[in-house]
This record gives C-alpha cells, structure tokens and sequence, in this order.
C-alpha cells in the first residue's frame, strides 16, 4: 500500500500548476497506484490547486481548462471554487496580470495564452487582448526605429578591397 504523508503540501510549497496537473494525470491513469493511496495524493493536490487559485496565471488557467475539458467531471465543491476564482480572475487578475508584464515576450506570451482558451475553451478575452497589444506594438514599433538608428549600411565607395593577391596574403597571414 502506497502511504504519503500530505502535510508537506500544506506548507508553504509553490504551486506551479501545469506541472501538478500532470502529476494528477498520471495519477489518474495508473489504477493500482491510485487505488493504493494515489487517490489521497491526488486530493491533496487537488485541494492545493483550488487553494492557490486566487495567484493562478494565464498559463495556470489555460492549463486547468484543458485539464478539466479532458478530466472525468469534478466534484460539485471543487467546479464552484473554480468558478469562484475564475470570475475573480476575469474581473481583476488578468488586468493585474497584464500589468505585471515587464518585457514584450511577457505580454506576447500572455496574449497567445489568452488566445488560446479563447478558442479551445470559448471563454472571452477580447478586451484583455487587445489591451495587450497596444504595449506590444508600441514596444516593436519602438525597437524597430532602435535598430534603425544604429544600421548605417557601407557605401561602395567606402568599402576596401584588396589591390592585389599580395595584400590578401598578407592581411591573412599577419593572422597566422
């Protein structure tokens, strides 16, 4: 028999949950394991999940809702303290979220997250999105006119060529 002791997560363990998640399927796919005390492991996981929701991130959410969308349904506790968090989600956590993004991979990763359980799971978040994409443009359109700044392209006129094999020779050989 397989025998755990849960109370280390309960402790201040961080939760990241796309890995967790994985840990909950394969747990849920190994029936001897999970008749052998995978089921309390899987509980305690569950209830650390649903426990640390009100921190989730875009990556936590999409994870969860392809989660849910191929997991046998939930018990009625756990489906309305995700609904619960997720509408606190929607209202301010995503806005605090999108404020959070210091760098263009942030707020284009977040976006394309986003994106994505927009279509897979139908959930709308079009006004996010497009909030995110004016920093976005505004940050390429920024680092586009940097680097054009810097690019000053050599004439013909200005670029040396050799006059004879002899320089070649001897610009090559002096590296030798």
């Amino acid at each position: 028999m397989l025998t755990l002791d849960h109370e280390h997560l309960q402790k201040g363990l961080s939760v990241f949950v796309p890995s967790i998640l994985d840990v909950l399927r394969a747990l849920e796919t190994s029936p001897w394991v999970y008749e052998h005390g995978g089921a309390k492991l899987h509980r305690a996981l569950m209830d650390r999940i649903l426990d640390k929701l009100s921190n989730a991130r875009n990556y936590d959410w999409r994870s969860l809702f392809d989660y849910r969308a191929a997991s046998p349904p939930w018990p009625t506790d756990d489906e309305a303290r995700f609904d619960l968090e997720y509408q606190a989600y929607r209202r301010r956590g995503v806005y605090d979220e999108v404020a959070d993004c210091q760098e263009l991979a942030d707020l284009e990763s977040m976006r394309d997250s986003l994106r994505d359980i927009q279509k897979s799971h139908r959930q709308v978040f079009k006004t996010v999105i497009k909030k995110l994409n004016v920093p976005i443009e505004r940050t390429r359109k920024s680092m586009d006119s940097d680097s054009d700044d810097d690019y000053q392209p050599i004439s013909e006129s200005k670029r040396s060529t050799p006059e004879s094999m002899d320089d070649v020779r001897r610009l090559f050989g002096s590296l030798v």
